[in-house]
C-alpha cells in the first residue's frame, strides 16, 4: 500500500497471492484487489489502515463488486457513514453515483442524507466519452446506464435528497489535454435547472419533486433560514418557467468565463424565464436586472 491508499483504481493485472493494492475509486469506497487466498489478510490490512473494526468493513462478492480475473474486490463500509452511526450525528454525502452506494445508504437513512449530480442522470457512458472525451471527465465519473437508471429509482424512492452541479469551469485547454492529464470536472449551474426541467417533461420526476430536490431538499440538510418555502415570513425566492419552451443549449451563450458546456447541442423542453430573490426580480428573458442584491444565508445552529 502506498502511503494509505495508492491514487490509481487498478482494472487489470495480475496479483500475487496474499498480495493487495488499495486504491479510492470514483464511487467514495476504499477498495482493495486482493487474491481469493488473501481475502483474510486484506481483512486485516482494511482495519489496521483505516482504524475501523473489522467487523464494520463489509465485504461484497466479486460478481457484484466487479471483480476482475477470479480476483476478489473488497468493498469497505464508507467511513463517513461508520462514523456517523458510531457517533449518532448526521452526514451528507455527495455525487452518489452507483447502484452499490444506494444499496449501502439504506442502511442509514436515519442519520445520512446525499446529493446527486446532473451529469449522472442525463450522461452516461461509454456515449459520453465517445462524443465529448475528456470534456465528460469529472469525478465521480460518468458511468453506465444501468448506475444511471439505479440513480433515477433512488431519486423516485425518496432516497435522494438535493441534486447539485458541481460546476468546475476548467479551460477548454486544459480539458483539451489527454487523460489522465486533463482537468477533472464540468460546468453545470447555468444549465441546471433546463436539464431537469427537461426531465419533469420526459417523464423522470414530477415538478414539485423537482422543487423538493432543488430548493426544500438544500434548505433542509443545510439549516438554511427561511428559505426553501413559499409560505409567509420565508424568503421570497422563487422562479417561474415555462414548461412548454424549447431552446437548444449553445455555447455561445454560456456566461462562465471557460466557455464551454457538456450539454452543448441538447434540445429542451421547459425553461426559467425570471428568478426572483426576496421580492425582487432580478432576472427576466435570459437577462440580468438591476444591481445584485444577493446576502449571506444565515444557517441554524
Amino acid at each position: 500500500v502506498e502511503g494509505r491508499y495508492t491514487t490509481q483504481p487498478v482494472h487489470q493485472g495480475y496479483i500475487e497471492p496474499h498480495a493487495c493494492v488499495a486504491s479510492v475509486s470514483g464511487d467514495g469506497q476504499a477498495q482493495l484487489y486482493c487474491s481469493s487466498q488473501g481475502a483474510f489478510l486484506v481483512r486485516t490490512l482494511a482495519a489496521a489502515i483505516t482504524g475501523m473494526e473489522q467487523a464494520d468493513i463489509r465485504v461484497i462478492p466479486a460478481e457484484i463488486g466487479g471483480g476482475f480475473g477470479g480476483k476478489t474486490t473488497v468493498y469497505l463500509e464508507p467511513l463517513a457513514l461508520v462514523l456517523s452511526r458510531k457517533t449518532g450525528r448526521p452526514a451528507h454525502i455527495l455525487h452518489v453515483s452507483t447502484a452499490q452506494e444506494f444499496q449501502y445508504l439504506r442502511d442509514y437513512r436515519d442519520l445520512v442524507t446525499c446529493e446527486v449530480l446532473v451529469n449522472h442522470l442525463t450522461q452516461f457512458a461509454p456515449d459520453c466519452y465517445e462524443k465529448l472525451g475528456g470534456f465528460a471527465v469529472m469525478n465521480p465519473p460518468i458511468r453506465g446506464n444501468e448506475h444511471r437508471e439505479a440513480t433515477w429509482k433512488a431519486i423516485n424512492d425518496g432516497m435522494v435528497d438535493t441534486i447539485g452541479s458541481d460546476h468546475a469551469p476548467h479551460s477548454r485547454e486544459k480539458k483539451m489535454l489527454p487523460w489522465p492529464t486533463c482537468a477533472s470536472g464540468l460546468t453545470g449551474v447555468q444549465t441546471l435547472v433546463p436539464i431537469m426541467l427537461n426531465h419533469v417533461n420526459q417523464g423522470r420526476l414530477s415538478l414539485s419533486r423537482m422543487a423538493d430536490l432543488m430548493s426544500a431538499g438544500p434548505a433542509r440538510v443545510y439549516g438554511a433560514v427561511n428559505k426553501g418555502r413559499l409560505a409567509a415570513g420565508y424568503d421570497a425566492d422563487f422562479t417561474i418557467v415555462d414548461m412548454k419552451k424549447q431552446r437548444t443549449i449553445e455555447e455561445s451563450w454560456i456566461v462562465s468565463p471557460s466557455g464551454w458546456t457538456p450539454f452543448d447541442g441538447m434540445e429542451i423542453t421547459g425553461w426559467p424565464v425570471a428568478t426572483i430573490i426576496r421580492g425582487s426580480v432580478v432576472m427576466r428573458d435570459d437577462e440580468v436586472q438591476g444591481e445584485p442584491v444577493g446576502k449571506l444565508v444565515k444557517f441554524r445552529g
